[in-house]
């Protein structure tokens, strides 16, 4: 029942981040809303690394390398985004 409200918690905080982040993103300067959404995947991505071990025990190793792989899949994108430097 716990583990309910921390996922409760955990999706909420992260709708209301990507939220802020659809908003900004109709800014001019989106360079600091790409490193917050890049942040945003660190925290997810340290619980798949610590909680590995049991992730494997229940036999969801594979859920916590596919969430893994997505998470360092998208703070790549963000950070490309948030330090390629335009032509135009």
């Amino acid at each position: 029942p716990m583990g309910m409200v921390g996922l409760m918690q955990a999706y909420s905080l992260i709708a209301v981040i990507g939220f802020a982040l659809w908003t900004g993103s109709y800014m001019e300067n989106t360079k600091k809303f790409h490193i917050i959404g890049a942040l945003a995947h660190c925290p997810p991505l340290a619980a798949n690394i610590i909680f590995f071990g049991l992730f494997t025990e229940m036999g969801m190793a594979w859920a916590s390398i596919g969430g893994g792989t997505l998470h360092c899949v998208f703070i790549c994108l963000e950070s490309f985004a948030a330090f390629y430097k335009s032509s135009s």
